[in-house]
């Protein structure tokens, strides 16, 4: 037997000794069964042309961590990959005792030299599979991590803020309590006694507020997004209609447009607490009892098939310093990753629930100071739009 011919042999069944192995793949291997011919085979025929090498090329070696790199792409587990590579092997032996009968010459030696190819091809097949799995784990134990510190920094931002409005609702009870106590005396003078009522008036919708507050905190450890159809046309309806008798005590005008009927998939419940949040967050910048008229627009519209966006426009002014938190709030959720910025976005309660919020169901807010001295605050939502019905304004 020359290595010559026995190279000539392995050509001219090539094809067969593929398909044996596919064949046996496909009748023990889940994972082959969906592939073509070609993304099935990979790089085993040119691993099988370079059978009868002697030593094994430092080309091969790349070839065969290709394999392995690919085949963990592909989906295969180290188990199927390893039973893959011994039928290779297992149909290459049959080939070379077929050769050995037809021309009745003895093929042990070559055997064995075939077999230690594919260990060594097969070492380094799962070599290369087994490090993309380890990094792939790494990856995904960083993602848990980095989740996991989030999580963290939020609930002691949480923990922090109940701490502060508790001891907050503290004082507005106390003051209450107080302004209860004088307003009983029977020597003050009317003036005096408008003044405390005015003070009482004020403290427990302070206490209100809070009380609020202090529930959205609560809520918060519990959080679970879970999506659902529904209309954003009537969610921001209902909002507006909800929230216009705080406007109305500080002299502004609610305003909206939009679609008549506009249906997405996302979790409601958060999309509506994202949305009143930052309404009567702009709101309450106004005080009430304000002689100013003002008006906000609530507008929702769509960007593409998979954005759809609620604009809220104050003519209102705002503090520089709202304006420039709800700016940073804006550069932090827009950001693809957190870098742990020591900027503290949650000194207000209120932007911390729009944060923790915006960051639950993936919603990304830019804030925009426009020309007029208006504000455009836009909150950019992603889910399944149905279908749009235009309306007039």
């Amino acid at each position: 037997m020359t290595m010559e011919s026995l190279a000539a042999y392995l050509i001219a069944q090539r094809r067969v000794l593929l398909e044996q192995w596919q064949a046996w793949c496909d009748a023990n291997l889940f994972s082959s069964r969906n592939d073509s011919h070609t993304v099935f085979q990979n790089r085993i025929p040119e691993l099988l042309d370079r059978l009868l090498e002697q030593p094994i090329a430092r080309d091969t070696y790349k070839i065969a961590a290709q394999h392995g790199s690919q085949r963990y792409q592909q989906g295969y587990s180290l188990g199927g990959l390893l039973r893959e590579m011994a039928y290779i092997r297992k149909a290459t032996g049959c080939t070379i005792r077929a050769y050995g009968q037809r021309y009745a010459t003895p093929v042990d030696d070559v055997y064995e030299q075939t077999s230690t190819f594919w260990e060594e091809v097969t070492g380094a097949v799962v070599e290369q599979f087994t490090a993309k799995q380890t990094e792939t784990q790494q990856q995904q134990t960083q993602a848990v991590q980095q989740t996991l510190n989030r999580l963290y920094q939020l609930e002691q931002e949480r923990h922090e803020l109940m701490r502060i409005t508790t001891h907050d609702l503290r004082g507005s009870l106390g003051m209450v309590e107080g302004a209860a106590a004088l307003i009983s005396q029977p020597d003050l003078t009317p003036e005096q006694r408008q003044q405390i009522l005015q003070i009482l008036h004020r403290n427990l919708e302070n206490v209100h507020g809070l009380v609020e507050d202090i529930t959205d905190l609560a809520r918060l450890k519990t959080l679970k997004e879970i999506p659902e159809t529904f209309d954003v046309a009537a969610l921001l309806q209902h909002i507006i209609e909800k929230t216009k008798p705080q406007a109305l005590a500080r002299g502004l005008t609610l305003l909206a447009n939009g679609a008549e009927y506009l249906s997405v998939m996302n979790d409601a419940h958060q999309t509506e607490r994202l949305i009143q949040t930052l309404l009567v967050y702009l709101i309450r910048q106004t005080p009430e009892g304000s002689q100013r008229a003002g008006k906000i627009m609530v507008s929702w519209d769509t960007r593409n098939d998979s954005v759809w966006v609620v604009t809220i426009q104050d003519t209102n002014p705002v503090q520089p310093l709202k304006v420039a938190q709800l700016q940073r709030l804006s550069q932090e959720l827009t950001q693809q990753e957190n870098k742990g910025t020591k900027q503290n976005l949650s000194e207000n309660l209120s932007l911390f629930l729009i944060k923790h919020l915006s960051q639950s169901i993936g919603a990304s807010l830019y804030v925009e100071p426009l020309a007029d001295g208006s504000i455009r605050y836009e909150i950019h939502f992603t889910g399944i739009i149905s279908s749009i019905v235009e309306m007039t304004a």
